[in-house]
């Protein structure tokens, strides 16, 4: 059962958003925002596609984010500003409770997860040479352990192989690597799986 205050408890339970660690000096250091709200007494998470012609990750699902510009004093400063960028979300408009511990991906980003409550309903502006869609998907079907498994993967770099968390198809989505370890972090962190 999703708790009622899950904004309060989050806030208390992730690092402040000015303390966030900076990334291995070999990673690139990026932000990204994973955005709630409620809609109907049932919490949502905000994820994207990406574009097929962005430079990166081509049509993957993602949180809105990305790399760190020299004049962001802060990771939440880069999730609110890359948000904005790709979705059109006003950094006014964003509640941030805090920063979920970093992540490291197979193609050397440093990713520092920022949670934050938006208003609901929003009119987003999507970028379209980056954001192909913006979707919700429910905190209560994510945190059903019937919805996610984890499965071997293959790092196409270096052929190492890892164990990689893959959602469920969801309204034509898959979550699986970065975005999955980062929603399992937040579920974790919220006191849901």
């Amino acid at each position: 059962m999703i708790p009622p205050n899950l904004p309060e408890l989050l806030r208390r339970r992730l690092r402040p958003p000015d303390d966030c660690p900076r990334p291995p000096e070999a990673e690139r250091p990026a932000a990204v925002l994973l955005a709630l709200y409620e809609e109907k007494d049932a919490w949502q998470l905000l994820l994207i596609r990406r574009t097929e012609t962005v430079a990166e990750h081509k049509g993957q699902v993602a949180f809105p984010g990305g790399a760190v510009d020299a004049t962001d004093r802060t990771r939440a400063e880069t999730a609110l500003r890359e948000a904005g960028e790709k979705i059109g979300l006003h950094p006014d408009d964003v509640t941030v409770l805090g920063c979920l511990p970093p992540y490291s991906t197979v193609t050397g980003w440093h990713i520092t997860p920022v949670v934050g409550a938006i208003p609901h309903p929003y009119s987003f502006r999507v970028n379209p040479r980056e954001t192909e869609s913006v979707f919700a998907v429910p905190l209560a079907w994510l945190a059903d352990p019937e919805n996610y498994t984890e499965k071997p993967y293959s790092n196409p770099r270096d052929e190492s192989e890892r164990p990689v968390v893959f959602f469920r198809l969801y309204a034509g989505h898959v979550i699986w690597g970065a975005s999955a370890h980062m929603t399992l972090a937040l579920l974790t962190a919220a006191d849901l799986r």
